[in-house]
């Protein structure tokens, strides 16, 4: 159970998010020994955008050249095991992570939005030093019970199986998951 909770499936592009990719400049990041690899459009301040679980940075698409067109520099970049970013496993730790890591080298960004994890890891990472003066959060996951809830239901597991993932991500993480939301 723990292996499937952490691992995101990996989707293909659509055919409309690459049609952004040869006017976009590709970006990295090493963030705790991996890279972590997603896109810039545009110049001035910047508006992060960040996907959610499954998710990848290229369905922002309908948004990056509006926003650029605003004078903002429109950053996206792929979370560990997401998209063309290195690793397997992921987590709401490794979202903020990485915005923690964008922060630090492209400084706090104007504005931020998020969807679904990517807007519920703003939250934590705000709580270790993420800074934004504007955040949008689209669809954020609020209650980490509902989320457990979902996975047990999708497996079609037990509780046991949910007491023991429960478990294994404080173990982990050395905090409640429910703390984390």
């Amino acid at each position: 159970a723990e292996r499937l909770f952490f691992r995101p499936k990996r989707y293909p592009f659509k055919e409309e998010e690459k049609e952004l990719l040869p006017i976009v400049k590709e970006e990295e990041l090493v963030v705790d020994g991996l890279t972590l690899r997603g896109y810039s459009y545009g110049q001035g301040p910047i508006v992060y955008l960040m996907h959610g679980w499954f998710g990848r940075a290229p369905q922002f698409f309908r948004m990056v050249k509006p926003i650029a067109a605003q004078g903002f520099k429109v950053l996206f970049i792929n979370a560990k095991g997401h998209g063309i970013s290195d690793g397997k496993v992921s987590s709401l730790v490794d979202f903020a992570h990485l915005l923690l890591a964008v922060q630090d080298k492209y400084g706090s960004p104007e504005m931020f939005v998020g969807h679904s994890m990517g807007g519920a890891s703003f939250f934590y990472a705000s709580n270790l030093g993420f800074k934004c003066k504007k955040a949008v959060i689209i669809a954020a996951p609020y209650n980490a019970q509902i989320l457990l809830n979902n996975f047990r239901d999708a497996l079609n597991a037990t509780d046991k199986v949910l007491q023991y993932l429960s478990d294994s991500v404080q173990r982990k993480f050395d905090q409640k998951f429910d703390d984390f939301m």
